[in-house]
């Protein structure tokens, strides 16, 4: 077999004709199976599925799921059943617009042995279908990039991706617990050889407002991209620690900016301040924090309401800032403005300027 292209799909019932048919249309001069990962949904896409199966018996190979396994383990046991030199990935609820996407991916990778990842560029649609982004690809793609630039920053979109089978056939335990797999399957592959880019529009990338990635809260996306960048430097040895330490620092400063902002928030709506710590650290217990970071955002947040309250005269709340402060980092009252505050909150106004 020369392309297996897998495809996984969960209540994709409104997409997923279109998806297959996408993958039927193809014309090649070679075999092609389509392996479907249907991950018990609660809509008609297997139903839908099974028809398109009786229909196409000797291109469709369908592998339903009894019980909900999720997008990563899902992925892994259709891989296992991919038989092609060749494995293209196709979500249920993004499709192909040109029948010649797996011929000039083929044709690519059989003329340059010395890469392991193809992609090329891909129409970004709305949920009707309708084009928001003409070219799915950054403008400033290479022809041919490395392992270092995928470490960097994902410039492939997954619905555009061919991979060489058989250098990934197993995955570390960690990788089926996070959320962005598309970066880390790219990355696993990169390991391998070269990426080759293919300056074509041959597919279309479905934005589903609904999707898995595109719910989550901004804070949990840093935080996912935090804990698999961490992993998959662990992963490769840190033989290119040099790469994702630069990534890392930025993803931290990031999440600690939403983190205060997200702490000050709460600081301000709970009138005892006591869940500043509580939303930092909400869904974060298992994060490689760098140390004093978690003190850091907190000092920072309570820096913050400290003045937010005495400019409301909340002198209570202004006291209880005060007392946090103190235990978090005592040089803070060299500051003569949070000195100042802090005297008034606890002596009066009076007092301090008598």
């Amino acid at each position: 077999m020369k392309v297996s292209v897998l495809m996984v799909t969960y209540n994709h019932e409104k997409y997923i004709a279109q998806a297959v048919e996408s993958v039927l249309m193809q014309e090649t001069d070679f075999d092609v199976e389509l392996v479907i990962g249907e991950d018990c949904s609660k809509d008609r896409t297997r139903e839908i599925l099974l028809g398109l199966q009786a229909q196409h018996p000797n291109q469709i190979k369908l592998l339903p799921s009894e019980r909900n396994l999720g997008v990563n383990r899902n992925i892994a046991r259709t891989l296992q059943a991919c038989s092609g030199q060749y494995i293209a990935f196709l979500d249920g609820d993004d499709y192909w617009i040109s029948p010649h996407k797996l011929q000039l991916q083929v044709e690519y990778l059989d003329q340059h042995p010395e890469i392991t990842v193809c992609y090329h560029k891909a129409y970004i649609v709305n949920e009707d279908g309708s084009v928001v982004l003409r070219e799915g690809a950054r403008p400033d793609s290479k022809p041919v990039s490395t392992i270092e630039d995928i470490i960097r920053r994902n410039f492939i979109v997954s619905c555009t991706v061919m991979y060489r089978h058989g250098f990934v056939s197993a995955f570390p335990e960690w990788w089926y617990e996070i959320l962005n797999a598309d970066w880390t399957l790219h990355t696993f592959h990169a390991q391998h050889g070269d990426i080759g880019f293919i300056p074509e529009v041959l597919s279309a990338y479905r934005y589903n407002p609904a999707g898995i990635w595109t719910r989550l809260p901004h804070e949990d996306r840093l935080k996912t991209r935090i804990r698999s960048y961490t992993m998959m430097n662990h992963d490769l040895e840190y033989r290119y620690d040099e790469i994702f330490q630069p990534v890392l620092s930025d993803l931290w400063r990031r999440l600690s900016d939403v983190s205060i902002e997200n702490g000050f928030r709460a600081g301000q709506e709970d009138p005892g301040i006591h869940s500043v710590t509580a939303v930092i650290e909400n869904g974060s217990q298992d994060l490689p924090y760098p140390p004093g970071w978690k003190t850091e955002v907190i000092t920072e947040v309570y820096q913050r309401l400290l003045f937010h309250h005495y400019q409301c005269h909340n002198l209570s709340k202004v006291r209880y800032c005060c007392s946090q402060l103190l235990l978090l980092r005592p040089s803070l009252f060299r500051d003569k403005g949070i000195l100042k505050v802090c005297l008034i909150a606890f002596l009066g106004p009076m007092r301090v300027f008598r």
